[in-house]
C-alpha cells in the first residue's frame, strides 16, 4: 500500500487507513458500498473512503511512495490537502469531540466508526453476545436478567505475563457486580453477591482485540506492555467460548496490528516475508519490527482460519508501517 503523509500528528489516523486499505475483504465492501442520497455524515465519510481506499492501496514500483493527496480526483477535480485534513478532523470528532488537528487520538476508536459505518465490514467484524446477571434475592424465582449485546471487538485488559487467549477469556470470567433488584429493592452484598457473565453467540469473520493501556501523568498510553510482551499472540484458539460452534471456527491467525510508543502510531499487516515501509523506507522487517508487535500493538485484528463457507474470501497481505 502506499503510505500516507503525517499532517500534524494524525499517525493514528494513518494507521487506521492502512488496515482497511491492506485487508482486502476491508476494501472491497468499502468500494461496493452504495452511497445514500443524504447529506448525513456518514454518507460524507464513506465518500471520501470510496475515494482514499484504493488509492491507498495501490502498489508501486518504488518502495515506500507516500500518497499524492492532490492526485486523487471526485467530480473531475483533484483534491487538496486541505480537503484531506477536513477528512481527517470530520471522521475523527465522531468519537471525540474536542478532536483538532494536531492532537492526539485513539485509533481503535475510529476503526470501530469505521466498521459501523460500511454495513458489510460491521457485519464481517459484530461480536454477538449477552451478559447474565444471577442474584439470590427475594425475586430468586424469576430466571437470571439476560441483556443482549453487540459489539465490534472485544477489549481486554493485561494484567499478567500470561497468553493473549487467557486475557481474552478472562474477560468472559463471572465477576461480582454492584446490582440492585428493581422489583424487591435488595442491594448486592457480600452475603448477597450478585454475580455478572458474558456469553459469546457467536464469532465474527475478522475479530479486532484493542488492549487497554494504562496511562502516563501526560494522559498518553504507556510505550509498552506493562508486563512485558505478549505471548502466543500470532494465532487465538477462542473455541471453548462457542462449544456450539464447530471448533475449527474459534481458531484465528493475527492480519493486522496498530502499535503505539513514543507518542507515534504504525501499523503492521502480515505476510510472508513480512515488509516494513515507513514513510520513504521499504525492506523486510527486522526480528525488532516483529518484536514491535508483541511489545507494542494496542490493537489486533485476527481472521478466522476457516470462516463459514459462505462468508469465505480469499486473500493476500503483507506488512505495511506508517
Amino acid at each position: 500500500t502506499r503510505t500516507l503523509p503525517n499532517i500534524g500528528n494524525t499517525c493514528f489516523f494513518n494507521s487506521v487507513m492502512q488496515i482497511l486499505a491492506s485487508i482486502p475483504q476491508f476494501a472491497a465492501a468499502i468500494a461496493a458500498q452504495i452511497l445514500a442520497p443524504d447529506l448525513e455524515e456518514s454518507s460524507y465519510c464513506i465518500a471520501f473512503l470510496k475515494l482514499f481506499i484504493p488509492a491507498i492501496a495501490q502498489t508501486s514500483a518504488e518502495p515506500g511512495v507516500v500518497l499524492d493527496v492532490t492526485s486523487v480526483r471526485h467530480g473531475g477535480l483533484n483534491l487538496s490537502l486541505e480537503d484531506w485534513a477536513d477528512f481527517v478532523r470530520r471522521l475523527t470528532i465522531r468519537h471525540d469531540a474536542g478532536y483538532d488537528i494536531g492532537q492526539f487520538a485513539d485509533p481503535s476508536d475510529l476503526l470501530e466508526h469505521l466498521f459501523s459505518i460500511v454495513p458489510a465490514v460491521d457485519h464481517m467484524c459484530a461480536v454477538d453476545s449477552k451478559s447474565r446477571i444471577s442474584f439470590a434475592c427475594a425475586c430468586s424465582k424469576l430466571p437470571a436478567r439476560e441483556k443482549p449485546e453487540r459489539d465490534l471487538g472485544i477489549a481486554i485488559v493485561v494484567d499478567s505475563g500470561a497468553s493473549l487467549v487467557h486475557h481474552i477469556l478472562h474477560t468472559f470470567a463471572q465477576e461480582n457486580v454492584d446490582y440492585q433488584c428493581d422489583a424487591c429493592g435488595l442491594r448486592a452484598s457480600d452475603e448477597h453477591p450478585a454475580r455478572k457473565q458474558r456469553f459469546l453467540l457467536s464469532l465474527p469473520r475478522f475479530l479486532r482485540i484493542t488492549i487497554k493501556a494504562p496511562l502516563t501523568a501526560a494522559g498518553l498510553p504507556q510505550d509498552h506492555h506493562q508486563y512485558g510482551p505478549l505471548r502466543e499472540y500470532e494465532s487465538l484458539d477462542l473455541s471453548q467460548l462457542v462449544p456450539h460452534l464447530p471448533p475449527e471456527q474459534g481458531r484465528y491467525t493475527l492480519r493486522a496490528a496498530i502499535m503505539y510508543s513514543r507518542r507515534h502510531h504504525w501499523t503492521c499487516v502480515h505476510s510472508q516475508p513480512p515488509v516494513y515501509i515507513s514513510d520513504d523506507v521499504s525492506r523486510v522487517a527486522t526480528l525488532d519490527d516483529i518484536q514491535a508487535v508483541a511489545t507494542c500493538a494496542r490493537v489486533l485484528v485476527y481472521e478466522q482460519d476457516s470462516p463459514p463457507a459462505a462468508s469465505h474470501v480469499s486473500s493476500n497481505s503483507h506488512l505495511c508501517l506508517n
